[in-house]
């Protein structure tokens, strides 16, 4: 839990700035150094992509080290957490699993080819196996949306992530992305409903 200690300079390295560090008056009243933190900041998006896309392989395989085994010790830990919480105050617990852009790509024999033979990936859909492992051993249900979400953009050649003014198949759900997820949360929380 040491991360509600942080202040929140240190929480997200790359949305801080060291002038976030200076009084607020002095920043806001000189030009130059709200230059300097724009450039600072846009630097450190950059190194934020640059991490990101480096650490995204790692996503889908078992721990290659202490790091990540801790990485998913904390995450399973976390997860745990909350569904005791939500137990506690006699709820049902219930988790989606959203999946990431590059498990449900409409071009699967593409990303076979090149992301996962790349970063010899045998199985995309890992992580959303060992959280469904974690929801079957501490008796909660999850909602995978990764192979729904593959197998509607295959069939349809379709992307469900990204913008036609950013970058399709990347990044966040697109209205249609949304609408699908909408359509198949609603009928699982319906069916868990009528069971109990």
């Amino acid at each position: 839990m040491s991360f509600r200690d942080l202040i929140p300079a240190l929480s997200n390295r790359y949305a801080a700035s060291f002038i976030d560090k200076m009084p607020g008056w002095l920043v806001n009243n000189s030009r130059i150094l709200q230059v300097v933190k724009k450039v600072d900041l846009n630097l450190k998006k950059k190194k934020l992509n640059t991490d990101f896309t480096n650490l995204v392989p790692y996503n889908f395989q078992p721990p290659i080290n202490n790091n990540w085994q801790q990485a998913w010790q904390i995450t399973e830990e976390l997860i745990t957490l909350m569904a005791v919480e939500v137990r506690q105050r006699e709820k049902d617990f219930f988790l989606v699993l959203i999946g990431d852009p590059k498990q449900v790509h409409y071009d699967q024999l593409y990303l076979q080819k090149t992301f996962m033979k790349q970063h010899y990936i045998n199985d995309m859909l890992y992580p959303n196996q060992r959280i469904e492992n974690l929801g079957d051993r501490l008796g909660f249900p999850v909602l995978d949306l990764a192979a729904p979400f593959r197998d509607y953009a295959v069939e349809n050649r379709v992307c469900l992530h990204g913008f036609e003014n950013t970058s399709l198949c990347t990044g966040h759900w697109n209205i249609k992305g949304h609408q699908f997820a909408g359509e198949i949360i609603t009928n699982n929380l319906c069916r868990q409903l009528k069971v109990n």
